[in-house]
């Protein structure tokens, strides 16, 4: 994003530490007001606010907006995070529990390795490209968990 912006590229370590203030903060907002509500619905809501925060990202053209989008999207995603733990503490079953936990934690760092190749790879074409990418995978994921939901509830009845 040095490029985009116009900085010099040691500068985009106030980007990167943005991000990780973002992330505390949100951490520490967690702590005082845990969330609360369905743990499927926080998911998906919170992680739409992450695709808005990466979106952000990926059009500002101007040094302090980016800091703030970086430092937004932190916060964003410890709260996301917040509500993948708690959705799997509600549905995993107690007698595995701990075995999700470890398979979730291991599919993330596996995941996370892959998209940062393939991001790597893509920066050469455009480096927004990996952040659009992104933000379309998760609205992907995200609308394909309500589309479940809604088949699902409309099997049983519910709504």
């Amino acid at each position: 994003m040095t490029k985009v912006l116009g900085i010099d590229t040691s500068t985009a370590a106030v980007l990167t530490a943005a991000y990780g203030l973002g992330n505390l903060a949100g951490s520490a907002v967690v702590m005082v007001f845990p969330l609360t509500g369905d743990p499927d619905r926080l998911m998906s809501r919170l992680a739409l606010g992450v695709v808005v925060g990466l979106g952000v990202v990926a059009a500002s053209h101007v040094f302090s907006l980016s800091v703030a989008a970086y430092g937004l999207t932190g916060v964003l995603n410890a709260l996301f995070f917040a509500a993948t733990l708690a959705a799997r503490t509600e549905y995993a079953p107690a007698g595995v529990r701990a075995q999700v936990f470890m398979w979730v934690a291991a599919l993330k760092i596996t995941s996370g390795s892959a998209g940062t190749a393939v991001a790597g790879s893509l920066t050469g074409l455009d480096v927004r490209l990996p952040l659009l990418l992104g933000a379309a995978g998760i609205s992907a994921a995200v609308l394909a968990a309500t589309l479940e939901k809604r088949a699902a509830g409309s099997l049983t009845g519910a709504r």
